[in-house]
């Protein structure tokens, strides 16, 4: 009786990309059909021109339509044995000039960021002005007189007298710790756990432009439009419509998303760092070096790596 040899897989290697992108002209990162354009088709088009033995990407996020990123994750299987800076250059020759590679490095393969993530860094900015500015409305949420606080005029080019800045990061320090965050999903959001944490709720003012800030949130996991919500909430504070102690009142189990704000714009949000752990980039070296080992049977009352 013949036994028919097994065909040898070949060797696979990870890689992971960090991806900046203007969302203005995306329906948002994650694909969808082929007639709209989205981040990860775009850069998983160029990256089959230059080695079509690569996977889809696994990213660390899915942005929405109109939302920016300076540093997206996104990891990817290969055959191919080259050096990751080589993925950056050929990409970078390949790709519109509204999303680069910033930064390509080795990974386990099937290595999924968005499993790793141990915090992720928002910017959501604003901007104050009587009048539209197209150097800068791509990237901020433009207020006028109609979103001023009472008493500011309409007319206000300084943010620090249009909005309540004091009354702003009171209600920011707030969103601080672990809550149920239940009233700042999108309605289509219907995953259960709602509790999430945020380390970081601050409110940045911009030295070089006085009518614009930022709103700067770090937390360990976000729902669908979240960070956009808490925005337009806390600007619905700043404008006085509302004391800093709404937030705590939304933060609980019995709030919904109709007693919350408005979901603010995608314009002025950017996501800005991914955190991710260090488990898997150890794991990758050790297995790294087990395909390079012959397998070797357990011994009595061990367990394979595989059973365990």
């Amino acid at each position: 009786m013949t036994s028919k040899k097994r065909e040898k897989r070949p060797p696979r290697y990870g890689v992971l990309l960090t991806i900046a992108y203007d969302g203005t002209d995306f329906r948002g990162y994650q694909r969808q059909t082929p007639d709209l354009r989205t981040v990860q088709a775009v850069v998983e088009e160029a990256l089959q021109d230059f080695d079509p033995t690569a996977s889809a990407l696994r990213a660390a996020s899915r942005t929405d339509a109109g939302v920016h990123a300076l540093a997206q994750k996104a990891a990817f299987t290969t055959e191919r044995a080259i050096p990751p800076i080589a993925y950056l250059k050929e990409l970078e020759r390949r790709l519109p000039p509204d999303v680069a590679i910033r930064e390509a490095e080795s990974c386990v393969p099937n290595y999924a960021p968005r499993f790793d993530a141990r915090y992720k860094i928002y910017h959501y900015r604003v901007r104050v002005g009587p009048t539209r500015d197209p150097l800068r409305d791509r990237y901020h949420y433009h207020l006028h007189g109609a979103h001023f606080r009472p008493g500011a005029r309409s007319d206000e080019c300084a943010i620090a007298a249009a909005l309540n800045l004091e009354a702003l990061e009171e209600a920011a320090r707030l969103f601080v710790g672990r809550h149920d965050f239940r009233a700042f999903r999108d309605t289509g959001d219907r995953r259960e756990n709602t509790i999430r944490e945020m380390s970081r709720v601050a409110i940045q003012t911009d030295r070089e432009y006085p009518d614009a800030l930022r709103i700067i949130v770090e937390g360990d996991a976000f729902m669908k439009q979240m960070v956009r919500i808490m925005v337009g909430t806390l600007l619905e504070v700043a404008r006085e419509k509302h004391p800093p102690s709404w937030i705590s009142e939304l933060l609980c189990a019995d709030a919904t998303r109709s007693d919350a704000g408005p979901t603010a714009p995608p314009e002025g949000l950017f996501l800005a760092h991914t955190e991710l752990g260090r488990q898997a980039h150890e794991k990758a070296e050790k297995e790294s070096r087990a395909e390079e080992e012959p397998v070797r049977a357990p011994e009595d009352g061990q367990q394979s790596e595989a059973d365990a």
